[in-house]
């Protein structure tokens, strides 16, 4: 797989012309889109300043490769441009250049943006290009299974988005990371990251480490992890937190790269961010957590779900500072689970002492089989008092990848997940049931499809889910970038009150996943 086998492999705006992208690299705060009229637009995602950048003539065509940008001006003229370094632009040009972004000119072009007195090299664009073929070897060696051109086209957009989305260190935060899109979410988000890192461990190691270093970075004292770390510590959100799954991804880093040390870094924080959900998200004298926050808007949040039918009408009570959702979910529950175990089995490595932590798993384990609902035939959200909600949503089978289900409950789980009445939809694995009442297509978390839940539904159905694997697949490759999330009717970005953005890195993670 080469760069040059692949022209336009995440296109910077759509047919009619809406912004679908921006190209990034070298962990670029700064990244360019195609705009009307001026050869290229260069946008600063920090505070969405613009730049023009045009020699002042028509554009004929322009390109954007993984690596560098090309164009034919309306007088045959051609340039290339690409990064130099964060925030630094080389525009490879014959004749004027107008920007807008502090700039020099250099024998073959122009130096524009933070740090000009860089000086291209020679053979500036093949170096880039080069490195950019081995990150594709890399992405090829760690997933085997991407034999078909289709899975081929997958893996190389999925590395490109998750490049094009990391950012270097800057402003207050000392390591870089993966934003979830440049479009509406400029920061870190907690498991976001933690998916970004899990899915890169071996294919691009550092980026991972720096992911799982910049969540951690502001962590309280009391183990809490904010749910957003931004430029500016005072800009993140400590009204709510969101699912831990740092552990795990710190697991996979390691299995990955035998690095240690990494292990004995991180390993205290992944510890005191899961006693957090113990001390504050857990009622005294219960086994399982609960979400919570500041407000019902806030805890709601907290859950990752951030709207759903699932926590509409649950009632809020008071836990210290906090406000908690009166139930016990199972993904979340599930989650922490797996995170129990992982922090088990890598307590060795960094010195510490594991019984804790698996009687706390055993702990958990046997409350959440209790969370099996016979007469919905699925893991389900149970109130403290035992009630089931009785809502069939992708938490049914998050238990099942924790390891939880006899023989019988999981083939009802996987009845559901091949229903087309539920869960085998046009595109298959809305986060609702197609069923449920509140079921909306375009409705976010009511029954929009997210690529991290439907890959964990096809870790379920194993060999069941072949069929249903390439429908899903196929779907997302038809589109020209990656999606927050589709509706499962259409295959289409939702459209819905909270219209799914482009370029999101999760759904580029979660394919990544799919693939190895």
């Amino acid at each position: 797989m080469r760069v040059e086998d692949h022209p336009d492999l995440l296109a910077l705006r759509d047919e009619h012309g809406r912004r679908l992208g921006l190209f990034s690299d070298l962990g670029s705060w700064v990244a360019l889109a195609f705009p009307d009229g001026a050869l290229l637009e260069a946008v600063d995602t920090r505070d969405d300043r613009r730049f023009s950048i045009g020699p002042g003539i028509a554009c004929r065509e322009r390109v954007a490769y993984a690596d560098r940008i090309e164009a034919v001006l309306a007088d045959g003229r051609r340039v290339r441009a690409g990064f130099l370094a964060p925030g630094t632009l080389f525009v490879e040009h014959a004749g004027e250049l107008r920007t807008d972004l502090p700039s020099r000119r250099t024998g073959r072009g122009t130096v524009a943006g933070e740090r000009l007195q860089q000086e291209p090299a020679e053979d500036f664009f093949e170096e880039r290009r080069e490195e950019w073929n081995r990150r594709f070897e890399r992405a090829q060696a760690a997933c085997g299974k991407a034999a078909t051109d289709r899975d081929r086209l997958l893996l190389v957009r999925a590395i490109t988005t998750l490049a094009w989305n990391f950012r270097a260190p800057a402003g207050e935060l000392r390591f870089g990371g993966i934003v979830p899109s440049p479009f509406a979410y400029n920061g870190y988000w907690g498991w976001d990251s933690w998916k970004h890192a899990r899915a890169l461990a071996r294919i691009e190691p550092e980026w991972a480490r720096q992911q799982l270093r910049v969540q951690f970075s502001r962590q309280r004292e009391d183990g809490m992890v904010a749910d957003t770390a931004r430029l500016a510590a005072a800009a993140d959100n400590w009204s709510n937190t969101k699912p831990a799954l740092c552990a795990r991804a710190l697991e996979a880093v390691f299995l990955a790269t035998s690095d240690e040390g990494l292990v004995r870094e991180l390993y205290p924080a992944c510890e005191r961010f899961l006693r957090f959900f113990d001390e504050q998200r857990r009622m005294p004298g219960r086994v399982l957590h609960q979400p919570g926050g500041i407000d019902h808007q806030t805890a709601t949040w907290d859950t990752g779900w951030d709207l759903s039918a699932r926590f509409e009408r649950i009632p809020l009570v008071g836990h210290g500072d906090w406000r908690l959702f009166d139930i016990h979910p199972a993904d979340l529950n599930a989650y922490h689970l797996m995170e129990h175990r992982a922090l088990a089995r890598l307590a060795p490595i960094a010195g510490a002492k594991a019984t804790g932590w698996s009687r706390r798993a055993g702990e958990q384990e046997a409350a959440l089989r209790a969370l099996f609902d016979p007469a919905l035939g699925a893991f389900c959200d149970r109130r403290p008092d035992g009630r089931s909600t009785s809502i069939l949503s992708a938490a049914a089978w998050l238990p099942v990848c924790a390891g939880l289900g006899d023989r019988g409950q999981i083939a009802r789980i996987r009845r559901h997940l091949l229903d087309p009445r539920a869960f085998a939809t046009p595109l298959p694995f809305p986060a609702l049931s197609a069923g449920e009442p509140a079921f909306d297509p375009d409705g976010y978390w009511n029954g929009s499809v997210w690529l991290d839940h439907a890959a964990l539904a096809l870790e379920v159905l194993g060999e069941e889910g072949c069929e249903l694997r390439a429908r899903l697949l196929d779907q997302v490759a038809r589109h020209p970038t990656f999606y927050e999330c589709y509706s499962p009717l259409t295959g289409d970005a939702a459209r819905g009150a909270r219209p799914a953005v482009p370029q999101f890195s999760w759904s580029a993670a979660a394919v990544l996943e799919l693939l190895q």
